[in-house]
């Protein structure tokens, strides 16, 4: 007979690999997300739980990269436990399974399933239009952009955020042994030490490094053999997602739908201008304008006349200050603003 002691032990394995399934599989909604930090605040056993499946997602996820044991055919270790390629709707207790199966094969040892001296977990959150800088444990800075949200989670081997949406600006501090990855969306960005920023619009991903190098790597069920666009031959056609080296000066693309990514050279200050209060456009249409503008703002701007979409856009202007913004647009384009309680509305000037 399974005594109660066993049992609730057994409850808390489970419901962390449930947890860990569900974050790794890049859809956790914002009620699952504040009911994982309600369980993890409950008690010290609760997050040593979670610590632990977390650490045996990255073991299985190394071993699917081992090319001896990928040589060899069919992995050693799919033999002892089935785990499918791609992470979403994995049953609660397989984390469980598998964490067993690397005991077996020795590969983990116990010794590497401990829990860490201090609670690293925590989550950031920007309303619309609010800027926040946050210093991390291991002297890191993130500053977060209009309405985003991360969750920070350090251990003694990784340094990991996951930005669930928005934007951030990352200036990491060097940790050879603790690289540092942000996992956004189909892919993950990985450093050692340098400075970048990440912006998740959607539809595109847009990695921007302003010094030093990051590693782009698609999520591993998604990885393909195609060549990387070669660094420094200017704008390239897409590919494949892969893993892609990006250094300082390069932008990158990447394409959720068409899992597909492109580098080009730009001018990096263009995509990190925010920090600064400033947003800046250079021969921009004008409906890519408004909509970086409502991104700032609970006012929203709508256009109503398709005649003036395309209108293109260059110039500086302040976050937040929407109606200089307006004032230029229609002294100098053929464009009419109707202001209304709840949103802003353009349309084509025309002609008496």
């Amino acid at each position: 007979m399974i005594s109660r002691v066993s049992e609730s032990r057994r409850a808390i394995r489970e419901q962390a690999a449930a947890f860990v399934a569900r974050l790794h599989s890049g859809e956790m909604s914002d009620e699952e997300e504040a009911a994982l930090f309600s369980w993890l605040e409950i008690s010290s056993r609760h997050r040593r739980e979670y610590r632990i499946h977390l650490d045996l997602w990255e073991n299985l996820e190394l071993l699917d990269r081992d090319p001896v044991l990928m040589s060899a055919g069919e992995p050693r270790w799919r033999r002892v436990v089935s785990f499918p390629t791609r992470r979403r709707g994995i049953a609660a207790g397989l984390a469980v399974v598998a964490g067993l199966a690397l005991l077996f094969l020795g590969i983990v040892t116990l010794s590497d399933l401990h829990p860490f001296g201090e609670d690293l977990l925590a989550r950031y959150q920007t309303g619309v239009g609010e800027r926040k800088s946050i210093s991390l444990a291991d002297g890191s800075r993130v500053t977060l952009n209009t309405d985003t949200r991360l969750l920070v989670d350090f251990g003694d081997r990784r340094r990991r955020v996951i930005l669930d949406y928005g934007e951030a600006f990352f200036e990491v501090t060097k940790d050879v042994k603790r690289p540092f990855t942000v996992e956004i969306g189909p892919a993950s960005v990985t450093v050692l030490g340098t400075k970048f920023n990440v912006y998740d619009a959607g539809r595109q991903i847009t990695v921007a490094v302003d010094e030093g190098v990051v590693s782009v790597r698609p999520d591993r069920s998604l990885a393909q053999t195609q060549q990387p666009p070669v660094a420094g031959a200017g704008p390239a056609g897409p590919v494949e997602m892969q893993e892609l080296k990006v250094k300082a000066g390069e932008v990158a693309f990447i394409a959720p739908t068409s899992r597909t990514v492109t580098t080009i050279h730009d001018d990096i200050s263009r995509y990190d201008s925010w920090r600064t209060g400033l947003i800046k456009f250079e021969d921009v249409p004008l409906i890519e304008v408004i909509g970086e503008v409502n991104r700032y703002s609970t006012t929203k701007v709508l256009i109503e006349d398709r005649d003036i979409t395309g209108i293109r856009i260059s110039g500086v202007f302040h976050i937040g200050s929407l109606e200089p913004f307006l004032s230029a647009l229609e002294t100098t384009f053929p464009v009419n603003i109707e202001r209304r309680s709840d949103r802003i509305i353009l349309t084509a000037r025309r002609r008496d």
